[in-house]
């Protein structure tokens, strides 16, 4: 048959047979003529070879143990070479044939001490001869950095490879062997009877001792460059320290390798030397020698056949770490991925390839960033309740700590420890001394504050710069702060540099008001965020604070937030919150915690940048007050006055709602409100409901309300006949298609299924679904009957509704109500989707409970945690007596 007109599996057939194929290494071997040589030149894995490294501890005892017990030399620690401890010398008793007998403790100490000694003893009366040690300790440290320079060798090899180790094991081998051969020709003896009086004398012993000393610095950088938790096999004191310090010292129950590995290096030097003495004692120390070049090549043998290092994939960067610290795979774009199925004689065109450069998932002060967030808080973390959400608020000793363990992690790590503080004092003790303030400040008096800040300005400010300018966030309050005298000395400061340029949150909680006026002095250039606790201001406003706060606009041009607390329930906050909003008209967020007045809320319509505002009175409106209305109500209703011209984000409480009909009707036109979030004191009737649904509907445009908000703070036992549908209701407000956000938690609603219909159809965008009713824990109809959405209402959430994340609301449960047949949907949010259902009914067992969470846990598809609960139970106080007069 024509070649050319086979069949392609007989083609394929034709073709021979791919060697990587089923094949094993000895077939390779075999049948390849360059299997050899890659074999040898391929890299072994470090993590497999324990046994052979371990081997090395072993010869390090043994050979150390030979040199030791003839010259009390190791010849393998070069540490001791350098400097021997020389007090311990007058500890020797002398020996009458030994003139001035030295110490052999450390082998490599005394070189240093040899260097030493040429100056010690009266002029002209100095030692200048050369001990036996000291040769001795030069002879090992010159020849075992010789050894170890011919581990150079193996770089151009290649350091991991089969046939360096190989090779270089063999080298180590002939070494030892030089050094059996030389000590058996010096006719010398094997162990000192005295630590002062060597056996080994003459040159063929020193020849010796190099080779032995030659043997293990090759052996110390072969077991470097594999860089395993057994080091260099040779000295073991960082491999004592690493154990000591290892998290998983006494994880008795697991394996750990960092612990396991270096537990097998001390077990192996130490039964190494123990061998190693045993066999001298026997056959003396070139028969023990001999020995040690047959476990030299047997250790040579077993690097052959340490398996290969499997090859890793090109591109490892292929997750991230969020911000809530989850792990979530990214896909790796086509282009940076080979074809895995392409033919070994396929030949790849790279003239248009350019391989893509490559980042690292995350840099360093992004990694100390994760680490510092899964510390734990620290123990006064409530203090950082108002703080940025950035903030994290661990333990400052522990965020050092984490600074300490790398250089690398120490800037980083200074930035989250001055990041935020809770006091001033760091600031003053940088400037200056608490000796030298408290000297200058023991009479209290300005002359003081004068001659401390004076020292002060003359002050080298380096090292203040250095911690000062990583300060972004602070608290000032009365806990763990200074007295009044430094904001003195601050003020006095503040005029020639800026106490902190980069303060970008500032809280004041002092209740002093004479500190108050020193307010200016902290902020800077890059402040954006301004909390303040005014209790401590007098009722009648004054010019004195308006100053304030205009010093504070001009120096600090990028405030943008002023959230303002007073628990005093009193009107001044009104009237302080007026002069304030008069003096800083560019700011976008306001948020307060206060009692208003009229003025208040002329200044904030007539701000033209102001986005977002809040408001929670300190003090609920009283249901039975004749004068509940709010205080905006006196506004006029727009187009006849431009109020709120730029106002997207709106937080209202309020009496009842009428409050909230009308502040919609003063807003500017057109609107750009996007959240609007509602709080009523009072529960209002379904005609308000109506009322207030046809407002938002009527003033909100439809393009830009993404959020709508609302919970009354008063409950309610409305009739049932009084309720309305949630899908009668709420039936204008499906127009705003750009939904993501919808909690409602009022009575006098009921939730059907058909809203839930409704819901899934026109906002499919939605992300955070809370339906909740409003009404008692008692038992009642009411609450029964709160809602009618049974379990099939969840299938066109599921299916339509695929951003979906928090899912809150009533279920009305019943017998044998879990749908026989559903569909896995699949859903677009990466976040854990959280489902927490009130399962109304009575008398449900908790097995048809757990039924209802495998459902809701399948029909909304994975991550899901679902949570399915009955309605809260209303526990009736029995009083004092007995159980049976309860």
């Amino acid at each position: 048959m024509d070649p050319t007109t086979a069949s392609p599996s007989k083609a394929a057939g034709a073709l021979p047979r791919p060697i990587s194929a089923d094949s094993s290494t000895s077939n390779a071997l075999r049948y390849n003529p360059g299997g050899l040589r890659n074999y040898l030149f391929a890299d072994v894995d470090p993590s497999q070879a324990t046994w052979p490294l371990a081997a090395y501890c072993f010869m390090t005892g043994y050979i150390d143990a030979i040199s030791f017990s003839a010259i009390f030399v190791w010849c393998g620690f070069q540490t001791g070479n350098s400097v021997q401890v020389r007090p311990a010398l007058p500890l020797i008793p002398p020996r009458p044939h030994v003139s001035n007998p030295p110490l052999f403790v450390l082998p490599s100490a005394q070189l240093a001490l040899a260097l030493a000694r040429l100056f010690e003893g009266p002029s002209g009366h100095h030692d200048t001869s050369f001990h036996i040690a000291d040769q001795q300790a030069l002879t090992s440290v010159l020849t075992f950095i010789f050894g170890a320079s011919i581990g150079r060798l193996g770089d151009r090899i290649g350091a991991r490879t089969r046939a360096w180790l190989a090779l270089g094991t063999f080298i180590q081998a002939l070494f030892t062997m030089a050094a059996a051969i030389c000590l058996w020709k010096s006719g010398q003896g094997s162990i000192a009877g005295f630590r002062g009086d060597p056996v080994w004398t003459n040159a063929s012993t020193f020849a010796c001792l190099g080779f032995m000393s030659a043997s293990l610095g090759l052996q110390g950088i072969m077991g470097k460059r594999l860089n395993t938790q057994f080091a260099t096999t040779i000295v073991l004191t960082t491999v004592w320290c690493e154990l000591m310090v290892d998290p998983k010292l006494f994880n008795l129950r697991q394996s750990v390798i960092s612990r396991d590995h270096k537990l097998i290096a001390i077990a192996a030097l130490f039964l190494g030397g123990f061998v190693s003495r045993a066999i001298l004692q026997a056959i003396g120390s070139s028969g023990a020698l001999g020995i040690g070049v047959g476990m030299r090549m047997i250790i040579m043998v077993a690097w052959l056949f340490v398996p290969e290092k499997k090859a890793g994939k090109k591109y490892s960067c292929n997750r991230l770490v969020s911000r809530d610290s989850k792990i979530r795979s990214i896909r790796i774009p086509e282009v940076w991925q080979r074809n895995p199925t392409a033919g070994t004689n396929q030949q790849e065109d790279t003239s248009n390839y350019h391989s893509p450069k490559m980042h690292p998932c995350l840099q360093i002060p992004e990694i100390v960033e994760q680490i510092v967030a899964s510390l734990p808080t620290a123990p006064g973390a409530w203090m950082h309740d108002q703080f940025p959400s950035g903030d994290i608020s661990v333990s400052k000793s522990d965020a050092l700590a984490l600074g300490r363990t790398s250089r690398r992690f120490l800037e980083p790590a200074l930035d989250v420890v001055w990041g935020s503080l809770l006091s001033v004092k760091p600031i003053l003790d940088l400037l200056l001394s608490p000796v030298a303030a408290a000297e200058y400040l023991q009479s209290d008096t300005f002359s003081d504050a004068v001659a401390l800040a004076e020292r002060i300005k003359k002050k080298d400010k380096s090292r203040y710069n250095y911690y000062a300018f990583r300060v972004k966030a602070m608290k000032l309050s009365d806990y763990g702060d200074v007295s009044a005298s430094f904001y003195h000395v601050l003020n006095l400061c503040s005029r020639h540099f800026p106490l902190l340029p980069n303060l970008r949150f500032l809280y004041w909680h002092r209740n002093n008001l004479e500190t108050f006026y020193f307010l200016p002095v902290f902020t800077g250039p890059r402040l954006t965020t301004l909390v303040l606790n005014i209790n401590i201001l007098p009722d009648s406003p004054s010019p004195a604070f308006f100053n304030i706060f205009q010093n504070i606009g001009s120096s600090s041009p990028r405030l943008i937030k002023v959230v303002v607390h007073d628990q005093s329930q009193k009107e001044k906050a009104g009237h302080q919150m007026a002069l304030m909003l008069s003096a800083l008209p560019a700011l976008k967020h306001v948020e307060l915690w206060c009692e208003t007045t009229w003025d208040t809320w002329a200044c904030l319509a007539t701000m033209r940048d102001l986005q977002s505002l809040r408001f929670f009175p300190a003090q609920l409106p009283d249901n039975k007050a004749t004068d509940a209305a709010p205080l905006w109500g006196a506004l006029r209703p727009a187009p006849a006055a431009s109020n709120f011209a730029a106002l997207q984000r709106l937080t209202l409480t309020a009496h009842d709602i009428s409050g909230f009909i009308h502040l919609l009707s003063c807003l500017a036109t057109p609107q750009l409100l996007r959240v609007f979030e509602i709080r009523i004191a009072s529960c209002p009737p379904s005609s308000d409901l109506h009322a207030l649904v046809n407002a938002v509907a009527s003033y909100c445009p439809s393009v830009t309300l993404f959020s709508l908000d609302m919970v009354t703070y008063e409950s309610c036992e409305a009739d049932p006949r009084d309720r309305v549908l949630a899908s009668q209701l709420l039936a204008p407000l499906l127009r705003y298609q750009a939904m993501e956000y919808f909690h409602l938690h009022a009575c006098g609603i009921i939730f059907d299924a058909a809203f839930m219909k409704d819901v899934a159809a026109a906002w499919p965008d939605l992300g955070h679904l809370k339906i909740q009713p409003h009404l008692t824990d008692q038992a009642s109809l009411s609450r029964d009957t709160a809602s009618t959405i049974t379990l099939g209402g969840l299938l066109p959430l599921a299916e339509r509704c695929r951003h979906l994340n928090k899912l809150v609301m009533w279920v009305a449960g019943s017998a044998g109500d879990v749908p026989a047949q559903y569909e896995r949907c699949g859903r677009k949010g990466s976040e854990v989707l959280a489902v927490d259902v009130t399962y109304t009914g009575q008398g449900f067992p908790e097995e048809h409970l757990a039924e209802v969470a495998r459902y809701v846990e399948v029909v909304f598809p994975d991550p899901t945690v679902a949570v399915v609960h009955p309605p809260p139970q209303f526990e009736e106080e029995t009083g004092d007596g007995t159980d049976d007069e309860a």
